[in-house]
């Protein structure tokens, strides 16, 4: 809501957003009674912490190389951990599987890493690959 200002009736006292983005508690004659913080909103506040785990799914492509030789992989996983845009992956392709994949959010659903995981013939593999959340 930045860029806009709402007022919204809560029994005897009104919460007022300002356009600013910060929101108060003021009664009716405008006092300002409390200004709300991320600290008062449990849930708004693990929300916006830097770090934390997360069990997000994701859709993988990208190309490898390993002992068998190079190619394109395509498949799917999970992003399990965050610090600010750096996110831990864990996924599975058409040619492997990858435990370990850091990545670095772009955008809020897409991001690019580079994992290290084992091919299915037994062999060591690395993938620079691009991700989506859905």
């Amino acid at each position: 809501m930045r860029g806009k200002e709402a007022k919204i009736a809560l029994n005897e006292h009104f919460l007022k957003i300002e356009k600013d983005g910060t929101a108060k508690i003021v009664d009716k004659d405008g006092k300002v009674l409390k200004t709300i913080t991320v600290k008062d909103v449990d849930g708004l506040r693990q929300a916006l912490r830097p770090y934390g785990f997360r069990l997000e799914p994701i859709v993988v492509a990208g190309g490898s190389i390993g002992e068998s030789g190079a190619g394109i992989e395509a498949g799917a996983g999970i992003s399990w951990f965050r610090w600010y845009k750096t996110k831990l992956d864990s996924f599975i392709t058409n040619r492997g599987l990858y435990p370990l994949g850091v990545s670095y959010s772009i955008t809020d659903n897409s991001g690019v890493g580079l994992g290290a995981g084992l091919g299915y013939r037994g062999d060591r593999r690395i993938i620079l690959y691009y991700k989506w959340r859905f």
